[in-house]
């Protein structure tokens, strides 16, 4: 059964954390999140539920944020959910108000979401990415990546051919024994 509410962005400010003090604006997940069209992509991936039936499901704007933690950070469905329990960036990424001490679901979910986020959901988060990518270069506007790091490239990368892998016979290698004992029969005495 689908409960949706609009998962347009919390304040930064209004993210409460226990201990005092707020999260820094300057994180990639805090960028990110601003970035992110949670509410087209939830459109997409309720796509996949039957609107009357069955239990309450996990929030979209969760469950998305999780997927994206978890390849981003390529991680297991295990270390996925610790992370985002232990890290209060994550939380406020994944539609948290404030930080909790607790898993934001059981790791075995993720198989779940493997099953439903087929194709045609991970198709219609490509269109609307691409979407959004496609007006902000109408408007003349880059779309900025907050990960990206300004480095600047000087020289030239060298790449050595013999760090490729190709069949090489090794000191251990029995043909290449067999081969000696082969070789050496043949040589005329």
């Amino acid at each position: 059964m689908i409960t949706y509410k609009s998962n347009r962005q919390l304040n930064l400010k209004g993210f409460h954390l226990p201990f005092g003090g707020e999260l820094n604006s300057d994180n990639r997940w805090v960028k990110w999140s601003q970035l992110i069209p949670w509410d087209d992509l939830a459109v997409g991936y309720y796509k996949a539920m039957n609107s009357d039936q069955g239990r309450p499901c996990k929030d979209a704007r969760l469950i998305i944020g999780a997927v994206i933690v978890k390849h981003k950070l390529t991680l297991s469905d295990e270390e996925t959910v610790m992370q985002i329990q232990e890290n209060p960036y994550l939380q406020y990424f994944v539609g948290f108000s404030s930080y909790k001490d607790e898993q934001p679901f059981a790791p075995s979910l993720f198989v779940e979401i493997r099953k439903r986020m087929r194709v045609a959901v991970f198709s219609h988060f490509e269109h609307v990415i691409l979407e959004i990518i496609g007006m902000a270069k109408s408007r003349g506007t880059k779309q900025p990546d907050p990960v990206e790091e300004q480095v600047k490239h000087n020289g030239k990368m060298l790449v050595d051919a013999t760090v490729a892998e190709q069949a090489i016979c090794y000191p251990t290698d029995f043909n290449l024994l067999n081969e000696a004992r082969e070789d050496i029969g043949t040589v005329d005495r």
